[in-house]
């Protein structure tokens, strides 16, 4: 629900919960690579890798993510590409469009509330920080 009144506060004309989506809650800083126009990876940087509540609550130890290992969310597929202990280090984002798209926003928790993320052009990468939430985690 906070997430929600956050987005939009801060981003009124994206606004559109049935295409948001909630790309990683790992509890480390985390870097965003675009690998072509349309996708991206994210990979958590810290070591050795936490599990938060939240993933101990969506993918339970004896069903453990392994790389290769896909999902389709509307618009959006999402593949591992690497795992420590079966949680994800490293996944693929792939969307039917351009990550440039007036449509495409991708958003961090910084500074005390949701901000954008800028996208950055394709073979570059960006570093996402690990910021604690409203709720400190």
């Amino acid at each position: 629900m906070y997430l929600w009144s956050e987005l939009k506060f801060h981003t009124p004309a994206k606004i559109d919960t049935r295409r948001l989506r909630v790309l990683s809650m790992a509890p480390h800083d985390q870097r965003l690579t675009r690998v072509s126009p349309s996708a991206f990876e994210l990979e958590v940087l810290g070591r050795p890798r936490r599990v938060n509540d939240f993933e101990r609550l969506y993918r339970s130890r004896s069903w453990p993510l392994e790389p290769g290992q896909s999902y389709v969310a509307g618009e959006l597929r999402a593949q591992v590409v690497a795992t420590t202990n079966g949680v994800a280090d490293k996944v693929r984002f792939e969307l039917d469009t351009s990550l440039d798209a007036p449509s495409v926003c991708l958003i961090a928790w910084r500074d005390g509330h949701v901000q954008p993320v800028p996208v950055p052009g394709v073979g570059r990468s960006i570093a996402v920080p690990r910021e604690p939430g409203p709720l400190g985690m």
